[in-house]
């Protein structure tokens, strides 16, 4: 007599002569070299379960199915297969990690400002003990760091120092104006010199110069003037308004008759004589700058403008131009 084979062998048997075709097509399957997928599903976990589960075939039909979903080649192609398969998995593990990193990601929130406070406290003044025969450097703060002196003005202590130099033009006057109206509103200092070294140029911008100056005197500012070289021409009347008048032993200083270029052209009789009358206002004003701020009158100084007059510091000096010679 035969034993009875128990009911979960038979179940067994049953689910095996079933699944014989498909076996042997996963046998196929297994053959080829490139089959990953199988070798993962078929081998690896069959020796995890028990090797006689009835789960093995269903595993090796696993491998069956992903090897055709991958198009496993046959042993013809298996190098090049190898490598077609390793790419495919690549790009599908790619785009899975793709996928569950968008997924992960929220939607994007606009940030929200940030706000910066700034907060400047004036520290305590330090108390500094002074003797008798200390030296005190002075300095200064600028309060308003919007006003900036001209290019050729700079602040030293509590001094201004601005130059004059080269023909005297448009631009001079404007620096000058600049350069006092920031002393004025952002700083206290009222102490200017001014350097003068120049052969003289444009009239009108060395009789404006002139105004400037005295209109700084008006509102408190004290202007030392400090000639070398030349001072000449329109530049006189721009050193002789100056509160302390300072020259170099070796500067020379020349006055003569205004002249007016013109360009060619057509002129009548009533242009020459408005011609006329501007060279009168313009001698009028500049021979009163300097008989106002010297020792001769306003006819010795018509004298010596008629002709062009050359004189040295010390004859600026004894003339009442100049007050020091250093």
């Amino acid at each position: 007599m035969h034993a009875k084979p128990a009911a979960s062998t038979m179940v067994v048997q049953k689910i095996r002569a079933w699944l014989t075709p498909y076996v042997k097509s996963v046998t196929l399957a297994k053959k080829s070299a490139g089959s990953i997928f199988y070798f993962l599903c078929s081998d690896i976990l069959t020796y995890r379960i028990y090797y006689h589960s009835f789960l093995r075939p269903l595993i090796h039909i696993l491998g069956m199915v992903f090897a055709k979903m991958l198009k496993v080649p046959t042993k013809k192609k298996i190098v090049s297969g190898g490598f077609d398969m390793l790419k495919r998995i690549l790009l599908i593990t790619i785009l899975g990690l793709g996928l569950v990193g968008c997924a992960a990601l929220g939607p994007s929130s606009p940030s929200q400002p940030q706000e910066v406070i700034v907060k400047v406290e004036a520290s305590k003044p330090a108390k500094v003990d002074v003797k008798p025969g200390d030296f005190v450097a002075k300095s200064m703060e600028v309060p308003n760091q919007e006003g900036h002196l001209s290019q050729l003005s700079f602040i030293s202590r509590d001094k201004a120092f601005v130059k004059i130099f080269s023909g005297l033009s448009v631009s001079d006057v404007t620096r000058l104006w600049n350069d006092l109206c920031v002393l004025e509103n952002n700083t206290s200092i009222r102490d200017v010199n001014l350097f003068i070294n120049s052969p003289g140029g444009d009239a009108f911008s060395g009789l404006a110069l002139a105004d400037q100056i005295e209109r700084a005197q008006r509102k408190g500012f004290r202007i030392t003037a400090h000639a070398s070289g030349i001072v000449a021409s329109a530049a006189v009347p721009v050193f002789a308004v100056c509160n302390v008048r300072l020259a170099a032993p070796g500067t020379i200083f020349m006055v003569h008759e205004a002249a007016l270029w013109k360009w060619p052209g057509r002129e009548t009789a009533s242009d020459i004589r408005s011609q006329n009358e501007l060279m009168h206002l313009l001698r009028e004003r500049y021979i009163g700058k300097l008989a106002t701020n010297s020792n001769l009158n306003k006819e010795k100084w018509e004298q010596l403008e008629n002709k062009t007059t050359w004189f040295s510091a010390e004859k600026a000096k004894e003339w009442g131009l100049v007050d020091k010679i250093e």
